[in-house]
């Protein structure tokens, strides 16, 4: 009869004593982890300390568990929404969120989590609606009004912002980061300003260079603000000067509307201009508008033109798309400008590229004297940027480059050149 060697007798002991501590082990955690679920509050203690410490796929697996058994802990349901916002799944955790609030509308903390995901996924839009439900229901909770405040900032509705931020410190005077935005916000919104600018545009041929200049004072006032602005022109020994008035009425909540009037003698600019346009926010950080352009050349007649936008706000950028109609007797001319915002610190800080195809009445051209001239082609590519260079002082510098088809000779062009620069002083 064999015998098996001691050795081997030693080593199957070993390995059985290995595979009886491996099972021990694992009955003991799944006791520990099964006995666990039974205490919610310290196992969902625990797996946010483990999604905190890096391991969130972990935390995340054991707050799954604890709502299968505990499908009410709301709190639960939305950490695990966090962990899904935390990995850059946005769609996930809105799914989660909006679970959340259609089991009990009254979550606090799922609106502020909710908040934060759309505005990591760049979409403030969306982040300002889900802060104005949530805000129906906890109308002065701090955190909500702070956060509304913060994207009321950069979408540009700067004002709307520092009244929100100066009603939340009226309730809670020791919020911190409140005070810190409303410092923001007084330096990037002063309510007035003045400013003044200067540009030279020279042709490549037929025409001698042009030269534009403004002076423009703004002020806000409760129902809206408003800016007076004299426009001067100067080419072949010609001056032009037109003193007009802008208009910016609040209508409602999210709607404003444009208005604008300009007289001249009629030598460089029309005699008589006139503007108006309604805009209005839309849901996912959209804005349109529509409206028109009434420009009076005297004897030569009138121009009636046609106009509007669809602007999109997205993370720190700006789109907008603006065409221009202005119909006639024998054919309807179609133009259009395309403009690319880049924001940076704040809202007067940015850089911006402008396309544009035909004319455009928001633009000066000095041989827009004549009605014809809106009939005729051109193409341009504007770049410019904007530099806060204090709380109070701004400047802005572009150039624009294209080219230009002739009164005097349809189907020839010119090329163009135009530079520009103006400073802005803010005050209250």
């Amino acid at each position: 009869m064999m015998r098996t060697p001691v050795p081997a007798i030693v080593a199957s002991v070993k390995n059985l004593c290995r595979a009886l501590l491996l099972v021990c082990f694992f009955a003991t955690q799944l006791a520990a982890q099964t006995d666990s679920l039974s205490n919610p509050d310290k196992a969902f203690a625990l797996a946010k300390q483990m999604a905190f410490a890096g391991n969130r796929q972990q935390g995340r697996d054991l707050a799954l568990r604890l709502l299968e058994r505990y499908p009410l802990y709301l709190e639960i349901k939305t950490f695990v929404g966090r962990t899904y916002a935390w990995e850059g799944n946005y769609s996930e955790a809105r799914k989660t969120f909006a679970d959340v609030a259609a089991t009990d509308a009254k979550t606090l903390d799922n609106y502020l989590a909710w908040i934060d995901t759309e505005r990591w996924a760049g979409d403030p839009a969306r982040a300002l609606a889900v802060a104005e439900k949530g805000l129906t229901f906890f109308t002065n909770d701090p955190e909500l009004l702070y956060r509304k405040a913060k994207l009321l900032s950069v979408t540009g509705r700067m004002l709307d912002a520092k009244l929100l931020v100066q009603k939340l410190l009226r309730l809670s005077p020791k919020h911190g980061a409140a005070y810190i935005l409303l410092q923001e916000l007084r330096g990037q919104l002063l309510e007035n300003d003045l400013s003044a600018g200067f540009s030279h545009e020279a042709y490549a041929r037929y025409f001698s260079a042009a030269r534009y200049a403004f002076v423009q004072g703004s002020r806000v006032m409760s129902w809206g603000s408003a800016v007076a602005r004299v426009n001067y022109a100067n080419r072949s020994g010609h001056n032009a000067f037109q003193p007009e008035i802008d208009l910016y009425p609040k209508i409602y909540r999210g709607i404003y509307a444009y208005l604008n009037a300009g007289l001249s003698d009629g030598s460089l600019f029309s005699k008589q201009r006139y503007g108006a346009e309604v805009f209005a926010g839309l849901p996912h950080g959209f804005e349109a508008s529509a409206g028109l352009r009434y420009l009076d050349f005297g004897s030569q007649r009138k121009v009636t033109i046609y106009t509007g936008s669809l602007g999109y706000y997205t993370g720190n950028y700006w789109l907008s798309f603006r065409p221009y109609l202005t119909p006639d007797s024998s054919r309807t001319s179609v133009s259009a400008a395309l403009t690319i915002r880049r924001y940076f610190k704040n809202p007067e800080h940015y850089f911006s590229i402008r396309i544009g195809a035909g004319f455009s009445p928001e633009l000066i051209n000095l041989q827009a004297s004549a009605k014809q001239f809106y009939n005729l082609q051109s193409q341009s590519v504007n770049i410019g940027y904007q530099q806060p260079l204090s709380r109070r002082w701004t400047v802005n510098g572009n150039v624009t480059v294209g080219r230009q088809e002739t009164t005097f000779a349809p189907g020839d062009y010119s090329n163009t050149l135009v530079t520009a620069l103006s400073v802005k002083y803010r005050y209250r």
